[in-house]
Formats: structure tokens, sequence, C-alpha cells
């Protein structure tokens, strides 16, 4: 009795002393009461902090963690003009325009600038960079066929994301922005958004569309 009593003293000390450390992180989800009509703490805010850092920069590498994101999440898309609700679209967005992406450029790539959780508005807002090389810029300068010299000439954007987080630590909006684009480049967006905007329409509307149509509309484009 003495070694259970004991028992249960030290694993309810250890699990306070674990919630109380900024590296861990419990989701209130698990909880039986529902918090996602509150704001979030600070704990909530660094959880997502730390996905969204992990996440973006395997934008155009891999399928995306969309575990933080809640079932109803709102993505307002405002570079392409477009709308998505619940995960299930979100997913079909990102994967498909990650999916272009890797297809479109011989190089492309997603990097961080900063990470900020807001606590007064309950918000983790991301600055990221996409980074690419276009085949015909490829095709006009040899040269970007070496990396090194590749790597210090690549054409750009910058967007800014905004991730709003409720009391159980789930993300239930996401807003996309542009900020930026490298003046000295072409750039991906402008005209060719507007295209990559009809055509992600178009293959969500026609999901058995055939790769052959997909890679003649990519040529095209760029």
């Amino acid at each position: 009795m003495l070694r259970n009593a004991l028992s249960g003293s030290f694993d309810t000390i250890l699990t306070v002393k674990r919630c109380n450390s900024p590296s861990f992180h419990v989701s209130r989800r698990f909880l039986a009461v529902d918090y996602s009509e509150e704001k979030p703490g600070a704990p909530q805010l660094e959880h997502i902090q730390k996905r969204v850092t992990e996440t973006v920069p395997l934008m155009f590498r891999q399928r995306l963690d969309y575990t933080f994101y809640r079932n109803d999440v709102f993505c307002d898309n405002q570079i392409l003009n477009m709308q998505k609700k619940g995960r299930t679209q979100l997913m079909s967005h990102f994967g498909l325009i990650g999916t272009l992406g890797q297809v479109a450029f011989p190089h492309i790539q997603m990097e961080v600038i900063s990470v900020v959780p807001i606590l007064e508005d309950g918000t983790v807002r991301c600055r990221w960079r996409v980074k690419y090389v276009s085949f015909w810029r490829l095709a006009t300068n040899p040269r970007l066929f070496r990396f090194d010299y590749r790597m210090k000439n690549l054409s750009w954007f910058d967007g800014y994301s905004v991730f709003t987080v409720d009391g159980n630590g789930d993300v239930y909006k996401v807003t996309v922005q542009k900020t930026m684009k490298d003046e000295g480049q072409k750039s991906l967006l402008g005209t060719s958004a507007e295209k990559v905007k009809q055509k992600i329409a178009e293959l969500q509307q026609q999901p058995s569309v055939n790769a052959s149509k997909t890679y003649f509309f990519l040529r095209m484009l760029f």
C-alpha cells in the first residue's frame, strides 16, 4: 500500500513538472474539457510555432504534417484568391501546389524567415520565402546547372502566413499573403499565379485528369 501511494505521488509530481516545462506540450484536445472557443495560452502558441518551423521547409519536398490543424480549418489563400474549408481540402490544396511546384521548376525550395507567436490575438505569424529557378532561366543561363552558382542566383518571393490557434492548441484558420517579390527576376506571381489558380481549380474538379494533360499545362506555363 505504501509503495502504491508513493508511486502515485511521484507520477503526479512528474506530470506537473513536465507540464510546466516549456519544452513539454500537451494538446488540450486530449482532455475532457473543450477549449476550442477560448484563446490559446503561451504553451499552445509555442507548440504551433515549433510545428510551423519544422513543416514549412518541407513544402516542396514531402507530404506536410496536418495533425495540428482542426478538422474544420479554414484557409484563405490571398495569393491565389482561393478559399478552402476543412482539413481534407487544405491537404489537397497544399499538396497540389507542392506537386505543381516540383514538376514546374527544376529547382524550388521554401524556407522560414521568421515565426512569431502573438499572445494578444492568439496567432502564430510566419514569414517565408520561396526560392526557385525556372526552366527558361536554366535554358538561357547554363551556369545555373552548377549548384554553387545556382544557389547564389535563385529567383524568390516572400509570403506571410497567419495561423490562428484555439484554446485546444489547434489551428482553425490559415491566411496566406504575398509580401514581396524579387524585382530583378521573373516572378512566379502575376499572370502565372492566375494560370496556376485556374489549373488547380480544373484539377480539383477533375480528379481523374491524366498526367499528360498536367505536364502539357506546366510546359506551356513555364
